[in-house]
């Protein structure tokens, strides 16, 4: 055996981890069976592919609730400024689809739970009219087939809309 091997194997037989392997498996198949419990997060709607990207999302347990409404901490604006900016440094400093323009160009929404009315509410523009499979997408990614949800058009997810004048 090479020193390289052996040092591979001593590494994976070392009793001094802080997490035994058995430790870490035990916790994951705790979480196979939370695969399909409904999130709640954010994501653009792709027209050209008719598909979702950018999606952000978490179960209702690993998020921190503030007002009554439940959601990721993740902001349209933040997520799409970090993407926008590897897509163009992996582009030679050129826009690459679909990180094109800004994060307010391009069809998004937001899933909610509102805690005190017990239900998932879907803010997005009134885009989402336009491309019913969009709704259907949204259902699934965020698993909502089997829950109370209502989608509702807001000022703030239209096309062309952000923070700027809220």
């Amino acid at each position: 055996m090479e020193a390289k091997e052996i040092e591979i194997i001593n590494l994976l037989e070392d009793n001094n981890n802080t997490i035994s392997l058995n430790r870490a498996m035990n916790v994951m198949a705790n979480n196979l069976n939370n695969q399909d419990s409904p999130r709640v997060g954010i994501f653009w709607y792709d027209v050209r592919n008719d598909d979702l990207f950018g999606v952000v999302s978490s179960q209702l347990s690993e998020v921190s609730v503030s007002d009554g409404l439940a959601t990721v901490n993740t902001l349209h604006r933040d997520y799409w400024k970090k993407q926008y900016n590897k897509s163009k440094f992996r582009n030679d400093g050129k826009e690459l689809y679909p990180y094109i323009g800004g994060y307010q160009d391009t069809p998004r929404g937001i899933v909610f739970y509102d805690v005190r009315s017990k239900i998932f509410v879907i803010k997005a523009g009134s885009w989402i009219n336009r491309y019913i499979n969009a709704k259907l997408l949204i259902i699934e990614e965020f698993n909502l087939t089997n829950q109370n949800y209502k989608f509702e058009i807001d000022k703030h997810w239209e096309i062309g809309y952000g923070w700027e004048g809220w």
